[in-house]
């Protein structure tokens, strides 16, 4: 078998190893977990599906429609997810096989990047470290977007190295990746970044770059106008400070990502690990490991996306969303792309010392990966066991869940801090209780018009106000009280 046989059987095998795995870790019907975010891409695809428009089932307090367009998200993740509800697939398998396609193609091109440039065994160990590496376990465990945009990054990294002189390809797929995830922008950049690199003279550089441009501005122009034209807005565009929060939340996450299990507390073996790391990329680089007319244009690949990600990660934080938490899910683009340098490194330093140096990198990979596997059997057993986030089994008894499903009545309207959980739970349509900042007075008018019931969801987010001023306020008694949640009703009423 030549060179180029056993590239592409390593990507094929490694892409069903991640189908596979992930339809595995998601073995119990309380998998995979479901979140607020959940709730806005399954509703937006089966509003798709149904009437080829993108609505969530929840809606604002001041809305008189139970329904709201979906603005916080772009469409391309509920997109994805209808094509297999088009076939007759139930939502949640649809959501799961989409994210399972997607580990295996991101697995598989993230392979095909190291493996056709530094070797097999270079691919097979970026192959066997993402894969059981548990923050990215952890993150198929539950629908998020978050794995459909790495697939589309992969093929990006890909094709600009295969095809540099393909900007419109470049531009076709940040674009793609945009309509994913609206971070999906950083794609954008680093494709316009790439066409001015490679641009031999300054109009190829200047048509590349609008070529790379293109796809994402006609798909934001398109996406922002049909979203103010529903009275909607993407993001509130301001200046956020508080960033030292943010960036305290990027160091807790590397114990997280480097020590499975948590080895000895895992800050002291996590910034051994970060040193280790640092000396093996580094000692990489002085060795001229990464030169090569096919291995340099893949690490300027990398650090070109790898700069713009961070770049617009940081400019959203500040600009455009305070919320946006600097943690493992958020970051994964760069700790994925930061563990593939590492193991070409070290497959490109052991490969150099003989056979003592693939000796050392085999006992040390057995040892972490042994940590890894044994941290993703926990966790894994643990989520099929308990369910995540809204699929915890907690709630499926929770006497809160259970007077909205059956007890609501003759309450139209039901007003709530977390309405995804209550929809998800009970199908049933609720509006969100306004947050800090937001008019009160008119709130309050709004609710004496259509009185409903107060449900709040324990715990209450740092940017809600607090239960006790809406029973204040509102005049309002509980008829349900648990540990995980309240219902309120207008005094005097049952």
């Amino acid at each position: 078998m030549n060179h180029d046989a056993r590239r592409t059987l390593l990507a094929v095998v490694a892409a069903g190893s991640a189908v596979y795995g992930v339809l595995t870790i998601n073995r119990t019907w309380l998998t995979p977990g479901a979140h607020a975010d959940s709730v806005h891409y399954l509703g937006a695809a089966e509003s798709f599906e149904r009437s080829r428009t993108f609505e969530v089932p929840v809606a604002r307090w001041s809305s008189p429609d139970s329904v709201e367009p979906l603005s916080h998200f772009p469409p391309g993740f509920p997109l994805l997810i209808s094509l297999p509800l088009s076939l007759g697939t139930q939502t949640h398998a649809a959501a799961l096989w989409v994210m399972a396609l997607s580990a295996g193609v991101a697995v598989a091109f993230f392979t095909l990047l190291v493996s056709e440039a530094f070797g097999v065994g270079a691919g097979l160990l970026s192959a066997v470290l993402l894969l059981i590496t548990p923050v990215f376990v952890r993150l198929h465990l539950a629908i998020w977007s978050e794995p459909s945009y790495l697939a589309v990054t992969a093929v990006l990294l890909y094709v600009m190295v295969k095809r540099p002189a393909w900007a419109w390809a470049h531009g076709l797929l940040a674009g793609a990746g945009l309509m994913i995830r609206y971070v999906g922008v950083a794609g954008t950049l680093a494709a316009v970044v790439w066409a001015a690199v490679k641009g031999e003279s300054r109009r190829e550089r200047l048509t590349g770059m609008a070529w790379a441009a293109a796809p994402s501005a006609l798909f934001l122009l398109w996406w922002s106008r049909s979203v103010a034209g529903a009275g909607e807005a993407i993001r509130e565009v301001g200046v956020y400070g508080g960033l030292g929060r943010n960036l305290s939340q990027a160091v807790a996450m590397l114990p997280d990502w480097l020590v499975p299990g948590g080895w000895g507390g895992g800050a002291w073996p996590a910034a051994f690990l970060v040193l280790v790391g640092v000396l093996v990329i580094g000692q990489a680089v002085r060795s001229g490991a990464w030169l090569g007319p096919a291995k340099a244009p893949r690490l300027r690949a990398v650090l070109i996306y790898g700069a713009c990600y961070l770049l617009v990660v940081l400019a959203s934080r500040l600009l455009a969303d305070p919320r946006i938490p600097f943690d493992s899910r958020i970051l994964l683009p760069v700790l994925v792309l930061t563990t593939l340098v590492f193991a070409v490194s070290a497959t490109e330093l052991a490969r150099s010392a003989g056979s003592r140096g693939w000796a050392l990198l085999i006992v040390a990979i057995a040892i972490w990966s042994a940590a890894a596997l044994r941290e993703d059997r926990i966790g894994v057993a643990s989520v099929n066991e308990q369910g995540l986030y809204f699929t915890y089994e907690g709630w499926m008894i929770d006497p809160v869940i259970r007077w909205v499903d059956n007890q609501s009545s003759p309450f139209d309207v039901i007003y709530s801090n977390e309405p995804t959980l209550l929809y998800y739970q009970s199908s049933r349509h609720a509006k969100e209780l306004p947050n800090r900042g937001e008019d009160l007075e008119a709130f309050g008018r709004a609710f004496r018009e259509r009185p409903g019931a107060v449900v709040f969801a324990y715990p209450v987010h740092v940017d809600n106000l607090p239960e006790q001023l809406f029973v204040e306020r509102l005049g309002l008694q509980p008829v349900v009280r648990t540990g995980m949640g309240a219902v309120y009703v207008p005094d005097g009423v049952r």
